[in-house]
């Protein structure tokens, strides 16, 4: 939620937590979180003292969906697993507008099975933000087979004011970018654990072709559980480096 909402600091936008054990302590940590990335980008000068405070004051933390009832988008952001999914966007469909158009920032999972838990399954899009999302531009859009061209054009309109880049893609596994970054990043690990590279020499390396970060820092960012889950809905093997990691419960910067 963190990441996609801190996008929209041209506009006010409610972030809402949701299925946490603890509501409370989920959104300090999403408060937290969003605080340390207003530092981090002030200090790399990305970001002014007057950004930091316009995010802060457009961005509202809740857990109640019922605060997004008047929404004319609501872009779900929760952990990539399709039953989750489906159970948020059911009660969405019962809370928002009839008119509201829903995007999904899944990076994989199949859109039009989500879309079976709306009302109006025409008004669901793939919405796929990059990580860090308040810097990399591009936003793949994806069209399932019931995606209405008003919800398409409601996704680019919002891009486009959010100064982004979309790019339509169809539905399908993984869609565009992530086949890709699939083998790219198994391509990278075999030299890990076969030829006994290491991880910075590796994303040196492929840094040297121009790359903004190299493929262990981008399997870092995401988090190995997402990439595991990930590979587990399509029936992909995990590797050996991936087994040990998971069994160690080292899932990447967000365990430290």
């Amino acid at each position: 939620m963190g990441v996609v909402s801190q996008t929209f600091f041209r506009k006010n936008c409610v972030g809402c937590n949701y299925n946490s054990t603890n509501h409370f302590q989920s959104l300090e940590v999403c408060s937290r979180e969003l605080t340390s990335t207003y530092a981090r980008e002030k200090k790399l000068g990305r970001f002014t003292s007057a950004m930091c405070d316009k995010l802060k004051d457009g961005i509202h933390l809740t857990t109640d969906l019922n605060l997004l009832k008047d929404c004319e988008l609501v872009i779900e952001a929760v952990f990539e697993k399709m039953k989750l999914k489906t159970e948020l966007f059911a009660r969405l469909s019962e809370i928002c507008s009839s008119a509201t158009i829903f995007a999904t920032n899944t990076s994989s999972l199949n859109i039009d099975e989500m879309s079976a838990a709306l009302h109006k399954r025409e008004y669901l899009v793939g919405m796929h933000f990059f990580n860090p999302a308040h810097i990399i531009r591009m936003v793949e859009v994806v069209h399932g087979k019931h995606t209405s061209a008003k919800a398409v054009a409601t996704v680019f309109a919002v891009c486009d004011k959010m100064k982004k880049l979309p790019v339509l893609v169809g539905n399908c596994p993984s869609f565009v970018f992530n086949r890709l970054l699939g083998v790219y990043l198994n391509q990278a690990q075999k030299l890990l654990y076969q030829y006994g590279m290491f991880p910075n020499d590796v994303d040196a390396l492929l840094k040297s072709f121009g790359l903004m970060m190299g493929p262990c820092t981008v399997a870092d960012m995401n988090g190995l559980d997402v990439a595991a889950l990930l590979k587990s809905e399509h029936n992909y093997p995990l590797n050996p480096i991936e087994k040990e990691l998971l069994r160690l419960k080292r899932l990447g910067r967000k365990t430290g």
